[in-house]
């Protein structure tokens, strides 16, 4: 999955939930106004499940992005094991698949700008040879022409 390509799915995604989130305020602000409490819990219930299946999704599109870096740059993903068995991977309680907790992501986020980081000191160091190669060899024409 390129960067595009995410993005586009995400704006998609937190459209869809933004157009689910108008009603249920609307509807929880005149509970308010009515000063019903169970209207409003049962409001709030509801937007909450709702919003929570979008949010899974977004959680999914989001891991499923890092992991396409993440094979990119050739990093391993930790092995898959539940985060009660001192894993990184957790249930989703939507659809049941599973994704990385927050400290996995955590965990994959620092070894992508790692790996990043190195390849990008690895450039600089082959750029800063060659701009001294051409600096060398400018010199020595400059010289040899005289």
């Amino acid at each position: 999955m390129n960067y595009f390509s995410y993005r586009i799915s995400l704006n998609k995604l937190n459209k869809q939930r933004n157009k689910i989130d108008k009603p249920y305020k609307k509807q929880y602000d005149e509970a308010k106004k009515e000063k019903d409490e169970e209207k409003k819990e049962e409001i709030a219930s509801l937007a909450i499940y709702e919003l929570g299946e979008i949010d899974d999704e977004i959680l999914f599109l989001e891991q499923r992005y890092l992991r396409s870096i993440a094979t990119k740059y050739l990093i391993q993903l930790p092995p898959v094991i539940e985060e009660e068995k001192g894993g990184l991977w957790e249930r989703s309680q939507y659809n049941g698949n599973y994704r990385l907790t927050n400290e996995g992501i955590r965990q994959l986020r620092s070894e992508i700008r790692k790996e990043r980081k190195e390849r990008t000191d690895l450039l600089t160091r082959w750029i800063s040879i060659l701009i001294g190669l051409i600096g060398a060899i400018t010199g020595l024409v400059a010289v040899i022409n005289k």
